[in-house]
């Protein structure tokens, strides 16, 4: 089953107070507050735009696929197990308590 991943995905983002940061993008209250409880069963494409323009993402960092039904379960190489459910980014966590030359050593790494 294919679920959005909102509340993962800004929260790996750094965003604290995610209602907030939807409705300062447009969408409304109902919007999303059904966004944000997993009760979705659909979302715009402008909303899709916004938010991964918003927060530099794709489409797919969006959503998860879970294996629901055995019966309706795929087979390992299909496509839709490469969304899988993926855990929140905890980097903002790790960087705040970080010494300065531990970080600058970080840095020096995503460069070269």
């Amino acid at each position: 089953m294919i679920q959005l991943r909102i509340n993962e995905l800004l929260q790996s983002k750094g965003v604290r107070f995610p209602f907030r940061w939807l409705r300062k993008l447009g969408i409304t209250h109902s919007t999303a507050h059904t966004l944000l409880s997993g009760k979705a069963h659909r979302i715009s494409m402008a909303h899709v735009n916004d938010i991964c323009a918003a927060i530099n993402c794709t489409p797919n960092d969006l959503y998860a696929y879970t294996i629901g039904k055995k019966e309706n379960a795929l087979p390992p190489e299909h496509q839709l197990h490469s969304i899988a459910p993926r855990v929140p980014s905890t980097i903002l966590e790790k960087l705040k308590n970080m010494t300065e030359a531990e970080i600058a050593a970080w840095e020096a790494r995503m460069e070269g």
